[in-house]
């Protein structure tokens, strides 16, 4: 081998032992993004859970409160008209 042949030798090992370190530094940076996005992931999907339970419960709720609501509307009309019913007869012409 000649003294360029070694120096050629010398530089590609030296070079790909770089990239070689590069490479295994990033890996491992990966691997921590990696776990850590696979912990946000878990923690969102526990979130997601309990936000469709409670959008569960609000609409039931919702739905019961809709019931009262046409209930007691059903109530104010019966009673308007009583009111108006009371009203003709206290203002009808007694014979």
């Amino acid at each position: 081998m000649t003294r360029i042949q070694k120096w050629n030798s010398a530089g590609l090992l030296a070079l790909a032992l770089v990239v070689g370190g590069m490479t295994l530094g990033c890996g491992q940076e990966l691997k921590q993004e990696n776990e850590k996005l696979k912990a946000d992931i878990a923690a969102m999907s526990q979130e997601n859970s309990k936000l469709s339970e409670e959008n569960t419960s609000l609409k039931t709720e919702s739905g019961n409160l809709s019931n009262q609501v046409s209930q007691l509307q059903a109530q104010a009309e019966a009673l308007n008209k009583q009111i108006s019913d009371m009203k003709a007869k206290k203002t009808a012409p007694r014979r």
